[in-house]
């Protein structure tokens, strides 16, 4: 990349395949994949979506296994994170974000036998950092809800 502010079309590709096996590995539960995709550190700004949530940093491992696995690690939990269209904007010659749609489903099935739902429509920024010259996901901040139904507790069983 010459020009700092000019991403290449392999950068977005690069920036693309992040995002979508971010969003698969989350819904398959699929803890390996994620952390193959991620940076040493992932920032997770979710506290202007998510009340009573801080802004943190998280090692590569303990995003993983700890915060997403604490979200979305539930077995019964059903989720789909869908992306849609996409800006990307080029911080430096090594980090760079992608302004994503978002479209998100969770269901959690019920002892007695009701679904717990909660989905929302909103734009996510996903940060992106090179390291040792390949692109890895470096934050996550969800942003600007459209819309929801259900709330987060019908389908959050917090794990440890």
């Amino acid at each position: 990349m010459a020009n700092p502010q000019q991403l290449t079309y392999d950068d977005e590709k690069a920036f693309r395949a992040l995002s979508w096996t971010w969003a698969k590995a989350a819904d398959t539960k699929d803890w390996d994949l994620l952390g193959t995709i991620c940076a040493d550190q992932v920032q997770t700004l979710y506290a202007g979506v998510a009340p009573g949530m801080t802004d943190s940093v998280y090692e590569r491992d303990d995003y993983v296994h700890h915060f997403v696995k604490a979200f979305l690690g539930d077995t019964d939990l059903r989720s789909q994170h869908l992306l849609g269209a996409v800006v990307f904007t080029c911080q430096s010659v090594d980090r760079a974000t992608g302004s994503w749609q978002a479209s998100v489903r969770h269901l959690l099935p019920r002892e007695d036998g009701s679904i717990g739902e909660w989905s929302s429509g909103s734009y996510i920024d996903h940060m992106y950092e090179r390291v040792e010259g390949t692109w890895k996901l470096a934050g996550v901040k969800p942003h600007t809800r459209l819309w929801q139904t259900g709330q987060a507790t019908n389908v959050m069983r917090m794990r440890g």
